[in-house]
């Protein structure tokens, strides 16, 4: 099945104080690791939102300021132009995450528009879909709206798989010794 892996680096890293697409995991920096991760898991191209990053395609975020839903809508908007694939969006900050666990949710697409771990809003498999887009923009448009992914997969047809595996969001140093 192809699919657009998709890695949100748009953060500005203020809890962590330094670019987390830059740490070291591994021997390679986070965003090179998570690419890899894609590649693995299947995806046919990586593109990269909200920064810069050589060789990937690099979609800036049309909605400034918007966190990561920025950088979902971007890919999103990219997808349906471009290639009409589903996208597994990723964000940098997770590289203890294997290939392993993103293929395990490409596994499971057939079952909603979008598929997560259970408390775990990303990673996150999307079937692109242009009412998707709709709903996206309607959130980003409205000031009054709550932005978090959460709050957007409420009107998604969403399917969480009941097991989380063992990865987190690093956002501080001291993360990284926990």
């Amino acid at each position: 099945m192809a699919f657009l892996g998709v890695i949100l680096a748009g953060g500005k890293s203020e809890r962590m104080g330094r670019d987390k697409a830059t740490m070291q995991w591994q021997g390679e920096s986070w965003l090179s690791h998570m690419a890899s991760l894609l590649k693995t898991a299947g995806a046919k191209e990586v593109i990269v939102c909200g920064r810069e990053a050589p060789p990937y395609v690099f979609l800036p975020d049309i909605y400034p300021n918007a966190g990561p839903l920025g950088g979902i809508h971007a890919a999103l908007r990219y997808s349906l132009s471009v290639h009409q694939l589903p996208l597994l969006i990723v964000p940098v900050d997770i590289p203890s995450a294997t290939a392993e666990d993103l293929v395990t949710l490409v596994q499971h697409s057939n079952k909603a528009e979008a598929v997560t771990y259970k408390r775990s809003p990303l990673p996150i498999y999307l079937n692109a879909d242009a009412s998707q887009l709709t709903n996206l923009e309607a959130i980003l448009n409205n000031d009054t709206m709550n932005n978090a992914i959460h709050h957007w997969l409420e009107n998604v047809l969403h399917f969480e798989l009941p097991v989380s595996p063992p990865f987190k969001n690093i956002n501080r140093l001291s993360d990284l010794e926990a």
